[in-house]
């Protein structure tokens, strides 16, 4: 399951959300019998390939953020 597509939210996976979309348009019934498969494991790895990427940035700015912390006690435990 992927959440709500949409665009504005997943400006990386623009391509993929149109082609499911327009999948399941053009195909409304036939879209339950793996029609758009191909589609939706497209849209699954780019979404995924998203998540990765915002994991990654996140740790780095925790890391970045730690160590100006850590830096700050140093600097307050030097005053004492």
């Amino acid at each position: 399951m992927h959440p709500p597509l949409t665009v504005h939210k997943h400006t990386d996976c623009i391509g993929e959300i149109v082609a499911l979309n327009n999948c399941h348009i053009e195909h409304p019934v036939m879209k339950f019998f793996t029609t758009c498969n191909d589609f939706k494991a497209k849209v699954d790895q780019c979404l995924n390939g998203e998540y990765e990427k915002r994991r990654r940035d996140n740790y780095e700015k925790a890391k970045e953020n730690r160590r100006k912390t850590e830096q700050r006690w140093k600097e307050f435990r030097e005053l004492k």
